[in-house]
């Protein structure tokens, strides 16, 4: 898979609170960019994307607390953004079926 020249990403979707312990920058900037690829267009399984974003994770040595807590936020809360983006993504499909 290859990320979009000019795709726009925010690196690691960190909860504001959490951002004391976990910063949106670091090793899992590669993997977020990915990750949120996959979200915005959903061309596999939400299951697939969050274990895309954890194997990138650990090829960058990401510290394997950091690494698993991240994989399990996304696993536990990344369902809004994922059928957020699944709304935007049927709406984009239906403008192009019309045409």
């Amino acid at each position: 898979m290859v990320v979009p020249a000019g795709f726009r990403c925010d690196l690691a979707s960190v909860p504001r609170l959490l951002r004391l312990l976990f910063s949106p920058f670091g090793l899992h900037q590669r993997a977020g960019c990915f990750h949120d690829v996959c979200y915005r267009v959903q061309h596999c399984r939400r299951f697939q994307a969050d274990a895309l974003f954890r194997s990138i994770m650990y090829d960058d040595r990401v510290p394997m607390l950091k690494r698993l807590t991240l994989y399990w936020g996304v696993r536990i809360g990344g369902w809004v953004a994922w059928r957020r983006n699944a709304e935007h993504v049927a709406k984009f499909r239906e403008l192009l079926d019309a045409k």
